[in-house]
């Protein structure tokens, strides 16, 4: 379920339903159980949590990020997904870096 808050002169989709989102929930809602934090507290760290993990999700494209990034070229036998868990067979498969051309490496049968 996605939620609209207003945090910090924007509008955000809140990410507390991804995995780490959930986990964060769960820690802080412990601590606020245990009166370790108040919820105005956890309020600010969720909204703070949003804000950047939708800054970060809305910055650039792959290509435009300054970073490694791993490439891989094969021959794709199937795939299936399950439990949003997506398992992917290759016949073939050739791994190089972005930033270092001489690296590569490649899986055959």
């Amino acid at each position: 379920m996605n939620y609209i808050v207003f945090f910090n002169g924007a509008y955000l989709i809140k990410q507390v339903h991804t995995t780490i989102g959930l986990a964060l929930d769960d820690t802080l809602r412990e601590l606020l159980r245990r009166q370790i934090l108040t919820s105005r507290v956890v309020h600010y760290i969720l909204g703070v949590f949003d804000y950047i993990i939708n800054q970060k999700l809305n910055s650039q494209s792959v290509k435009e990020r300054k970073g490694s990034n791993l490439i891989f070229k094969g021959h794709l036998r199937s795939y299936r997904g399950c439990d949003q868990v997506w398992t992917l067979l290759f016949d073939s498969l050739t791994f190089t870096s972005n930033t270092d051309p001489s690296w590569k490496i490649n899986l055959t049968d």
